[in-house]
């Protein structure tokens, strides 16, 4: 029960790193959104409108490791794409805990060495999220900041309220 726990809590903290930043992004993709639909509207700065879509594709590319573009859209109900990150951990926290949909759990016993090995498989995925994300946040998001700030542009606040 005690390893059960514990691997339980490791997958609950690795889902709550990947639904913080899955849900980051999508704070900032909105403005960019709205920052599109400006420049659209505006039609005077077809080079800030090429930086908007750009920064955009590089958020949805950092997105997409943590979930799936159909996750993004509705739920996986036909299982149209492999799972990312995020439906990996729950469905592994489905066996290793309690259950989920259609799987049993194994409160009742200790996790296999197949569980971990898979969890480990996942962090790895979510460590090179991790990285991505990092970057996207602490170098690319600045330089596109400034660059709205010189079209004349408010630039995209990150979650935490920072450029």
């Amino acid at each position: 029960l005690a390893e059960s726990v514990k691997l339980q809590l490791r997958i609950r903290d690795d889902i709550n790193q990947t639904s913080d930043m899955v849900n980051r992004l999508e704070w900032m993709r909105k403005q960019m959104t709205d920052v599109e639909k400006m420049l659209r509207a505006d039609n005077g700065k077809p080079d800030l409108l090429k930086t908007v879509q750009g920064m955009d594709q590089k958020m949805k590319s950092v997105e997409y490791q943590l979930i799936s573009k159909t996750e993004a859209n509705s739920d996986d109900k036909y299982y149209v794409e492999p799972y990312k990150v995020y439906l990996n951990l729950i469905w592994l926290n489905g066996e290793v805990g309690p259950g989920a949909g259609d799987v049993a759990g194994g409160t009742d016993y200790a996790p296999t060495k197949t569980s971990y090995e898979v969890l480990e498989d996942i962090e790895k995925n979510l460590k090179a999220a991790q990285a991505d994300y990092r970057a996207l946040l602490d170098k690319e998001m600045p330089e596109f900041n400034r660059a709205m700030l010189t079209g004349g542009v408010t630039p995209v606040m990150t979650a935490s309220g920072t450029n």
